[in-house]
């Protein structure tokens, strides 16, 4: 993996993410980031990686029948009380 995204604007802006260590081949990798969440109310925060071909995921994913290589930006939905 080259870099880690975050967007809370519906992929209109993208910033990046510190990356942990490298672990290898289909390892997990941690990251991290700080945004500025709205003072109230629901978000989406989306995440999405770059490879070292720089091909990012798809914001749509590519379903296979045996479930296999999901490929996705990943969303999560957040709420600020």
């Amino acid at each position: 993996m080259k870099t880690v995204d975050v967007s809370i604007d519906g992929a209109a802006n993208w910033s990046a993410t510190e990356l942990g260590s490298d672990a290898g081949p289909y390892s997990f990798r941690q990251w991290r980031a700080q945004i500025m969440a709205p003072t109230s109310g629901d978000f989406s925060l989306m995440s999405r990686c770059t490879n070292t071909a720089d091909v990012s995921q798809p914001p749509d994913p590519n379903w296979n029948p045996g479930g296999f290589m999901r490929n996705v930006v990943e969303k999560v939905r957040l709420t600020v009380a």
